[in-house]
């Protein structure tokens, strides 16, 4: 990566004004990152940039780089910047705990949408991420690298949009990478555009980056405008079976919602909260199974579930676990700390799937409880279980988890 030192000084100016400065933090996986949230900003609006450096580079210096005055990104966005854990370039050990990351960004934030951008190397990660897990993203823009593995076979990866960029004149990473990452995303039948910068050599060119931006936010928007149509439709033919108590359509209207927009995300988990115990089970644990894809709405939903029905609530226990949401994190917790052994269990699998730093916590804190008042209890494994998937150590006793808690930071 060449544009560290040329690039250094031009670039020490100031964020945005409409940004507060960036943080420095340290996920429950070990990845450093940098963060610029907008100042007052609002969950669930703004875009999320998940931006990955290059090759012997580190996100402090890049976070400059992509906030500087050059840089064509929105200025309501929120930048997410992460490091690569060894030699500041990524490799195989980060897949999976930069995937964490970027799915506590979007729990934590509720993004519009979420771009990956990538120069060099942080372009070839761009380009693994989005194909390991195209759900991640709502699209993304490698710049100047090249796709790393297979087009995956599946509905999320043909949806996911990618505007590669690379210039013609590049003496690092040959122009050739991008072209054969094109094809490959071509013949997968991906959504692909190639924008090939004439006399460009290895750094990026940012009026590229806002084509990029401007290609692939006019498709999210499309597609946007007919999933809201779609759903809004589908609601109001649920809530003309919920009235007619219809109970068989009900429980299939709730189950055929599967994507929910975020505007519309209120109104679907208000009614899977009127229906979450109802007696018509089959209702109910549709209406709960809905309340999980309502994001932070849903949370609300399925707190009213108690922990003794055995029959709801390992349901709801997986429902919050799908939220994404940090405040699933409080009634997983007390899900964790009831005498039913099904429903603990169901809560710590569902916190190790919700990952992030509430999570962890609520496991160690449900890991302490059970060792006071449920030595015995299966729930045990199950935590510590959740618990390495969250942070990708390994301890059994509720006190080592706590001191490593302290020791880096995250209590």
């Amino acid at each position: 990566m060449n544009h560290s030192s040329a690039f250094a000084v031009l670039f020490l100016v100031s964020a945005s004004a409409l940004a507060a400065p960036p943080e420095q933090k340290v996920s429950a996986r070990g990845l450093t990152y940098q963060l610029r949230v907008p100042e007052n900003s609002a969950r669930g609006k703004h875009p999320l940039i998940v931006a990955l450096h290059g090759a012997g580079d580190n996100c402090a210096n890049f976070m400059r780089w992509i906030s500087g005055p050059q840089a064509t990104f929105a200025k309501d966005a929120i930048l997410l910047a992460p490091q690569a854990l060894k030699n500041g370039s990524w490799d195989k050990e980060d897949l999976e705990p930069l995937a964490d990351l970027v799915r506590e960004m979007k729990a934590a934030h509720a993004p519009t949408r979420t771009i990956g951008f990538g120069f060099s190397r942080g372009a070839y990660y761009t380009f693994h991420l989005g194909t390991t897990h195209p759900e991640l993203y709502d699209g993304a823009i490698p710049f100047a690298g090249g796709l790393p593995g297979a087009v995956p076979d599946s509905d999320d990866m043909r949806r996911l949009p990618f505007y590669v960029c690379h210039g013609d004149a590049d003496d690092v990473v040959p122009v050739a990478e991008s072209e054969r990452s094109v094809k490959a995303l071509e013949t997968g039948k991906v959504p692909v555009k190639f924008e090939k910068v004439a006399g460009l050599k290895h750094t990026v060119d940012w009026a590229a980056v806002k084509r990029g931006l401007d290609w692939v936010n006019g498709i999210l928007d499309e597609r946007q405008k007919a999933l809201d149509d779609e759903v809004a439709k589908k609601i109001a033919e649920l809530e003309k079976s919920l009235k007619e108590k219809s109970w068989e359509a009900a429980a299939a209207g709730f189950t055929a919602i599967t994507r929910v927009p975020a505007r519309l995300a209120p109104k679907l988990a208000g009614l899977a909260k009127a229906h979450a115990t109802s007696a018509e089970e089959t209702v109910a644990l549709a209406a709960i199974a809905a309340a999980g894809r309502c994001g932070t709405d849903g949370v609300a939903a399925l707190k009213g579930i108690a922990g003794t029905n055995e029959k709801l609530a390992p349901a709801a226990a997986s429902a919050l676990g799908e939220t994404g949401s940090p405040a699933a994190a409080e009634p997983l917790l007390a899900y964790l700390k009831t005498k039913s052994d099904t429903v603990a269990t169901a809560a710590a699998e569902a916190l190790g799937k919700l990952g992030g730093d509430a999570a962890t916590g609520a496991l160690v804190a449900g890991l302490s409880n059970c060792e006071a008042l449920l030595p015995a209890s299966p729930r045990r494994d199950a935590i510590n279980t959740a618990l390495k998937k969250t942070t990708g150590q390994s301890f059994s006793k509720a006190s080592e988890w706590k001191k490593w808690l302290a020791e880096s930071g995250k209590k």
